[in-house]
């Protein structure tokens, strides 16, 4: 399973678009209001084309630090 994060465009409201993510299949881990920020997981991988309400859908890492 794969978990990305997309940020919404301007205009674009959580609770209306909601439905419509769960209707293809993604299912929605949280939303950051603030930073309308949305968490997502998919077992297809997606990128900003497939969704015209994100400005940008960005796959979550493994790594979050680098080892040194």
């Amino acid at each position: 399973m794969n978990t990305y994060f997309g940020a919404l465009k301007d205009g674009i409201y959580f609770y209306k678009i909601k439905k419509n993510l769960t209707d293809v299949g993604v299912k929605i881990l949280n939303y950051y209001p603030k930073f309308r920020i949305v968490k997502f997981q998919s077992e297809k991988e997606f990128t900003v084309a497939d969704f015209d309400i994100f400005l940008t859908v960005e796959q979550e890492k493994e790594a979050f630090f680098a080892v040194m």
